[in-house]
């Protein structure tokens, strides 16, 4: 059960901008028995960490156990004082020589991983923000990529039904593009048609939800 401040305007746009600048978190580490590459935590923090700070969100996951199951009570926090909140809880196993307390850590762990990439749309790739000095790490099997650390993120088509479609409904809607790009500058944002693809869904998918009606009294 998730539970939430009442007012949630400012948490909701800050929490779309930082989906707009995150990246995939990069696979560091291969599982020796599935055979396939994964994002550890510290992987997914570190591919989420600025873009929460650079909006004025922290993301907390305190321990918790409970009934036989372990996990944590996360807390998305803005600096408005607008919150979000839930428990996640796994069932505890018994691993071949682990100690109660490893499997509760493990639980944690995973927990808390699954929450950050989810409510982060955070996802697990070799994609990661070039703005960085990480590499991208190449599975073992493949030859690494040519120019590999200079790969950046598509940026939007304004040819595509896609935008021609999002153009129309805007247009039908009481939010002008015009306000929005007014707004997008006055925020040091990138304007609509200058966007990576991924930081134009996140600013379609705000805008359906809390982001037109506080543009629309912005523009006020």
């Amino acid at each position: 059960m998730v539970t939430r401040s009442e007012a949630q305007g400012e948490l909701g746009q800050a929490l779309a901008l930082a989906q707009g600048a995150i990246y995939s978190a990069e696979k560091d580490r291969r599982n020796p028995h599935l055979m396939n590459d994964y994002a550890t935590l510290q992987s997914v923090i570190k591919a989420t960490r600025k873009p929460l700070a650079d909006n004025g969100l922290s993301l907390t996951c305190a321990p918790v156990v409970e009934d036989g199951k372990a996990g944590v009570a996360w807390t998305l926090r803005h600096s408005s004082g607008e919150w979000e909140a839930g428990v996640l809880l796994m069932p505890l196993g018994q691993g071949r020589g682990t100690t109660p307390m490893q499997n509760v850590g493990s639980c944690a762990s995973y927990a808390h991983r699954y929450v950050r990439m989810h409510l982060l749309a955070c996802v697990a790739g070799d994609h990661v923000d070039g703005n960085t000095d990480e590499r991208v790490k190449a599975p073992s099997n493949k030859r690494p990529p040519v120019n590999d650390s200079k790969r950046t993120a598509p940026t939007v088509d304004t040819l595509s039904p896609a935008w021609l479609s999002w153009r129309k409904r805007l247009e039908a809607s009481t939010l002008s593009l015009d306000v929005l790009e007014a707004w997008c500058t006055a925020h040091k944002r990138p304007l609509p048609h200058a966007m990576t693809l991924p930081q134009w869904r996140k600013l379609c998918e705000w805008l359906e939800g809390p982001g037109a009606a506080i543009i629309t009294s912005w523009s006020k």
